[in-house]
C-alpha cells in the first residue's frame, strides 16, 4: 500500500470513530428523556424553528423546480431547432 494511500485510510478511519463517538455520546444523552428527544427539551428559539420549518417547506418543491428546469430546456430545443 502507498504512502498516500494508508494516510488516506488513517483519516477515514479517525473519521469514522469520532463521528460514531460523537454519535454515542449525545444518543446517551438524548434518550435520557423522550420529551427531550423529540422537542430538543423545548429549547429552541422561534428563529431556529422557523428556518427549520421553512427548509423542510422548501425542500418539498425542489423536485418540482428540477422538472422545470428539464422541461424548459427541452423546449428551448425544440424551439431552436424548429427556426
Amino acid at each position: 500500500m502507498e504512502q498516500g494511500s494508508l494516510q488516506i485510510l488513517i483519516v477515514m478511519v479517525v473519521y469514522m470513530v469520532a463521528v460514531i463517538g460523537i454519535g454515542i455520546f449525545f444518543a446517551r444523552r438524548a434518550n435520557a428523556d423522550t420529551e427531550k428527544f423529540f422537542l430538543g427539551g423545548r429549547s429552541l428559539g422561534p428563529w431556529v424553528s422557523a428556518m427549520s420549518a421553512e427548509a423542510s417547506d422548501m425542500s418539498v418543491f425542489l423536485p418540482h423546480f428540477y422538472r422545470l428546469q428539464l422541461q424548459l430546456v427541452e423546449y428551448s430545443r425544440f424551439y431552436t431547432a424548429c427556426k
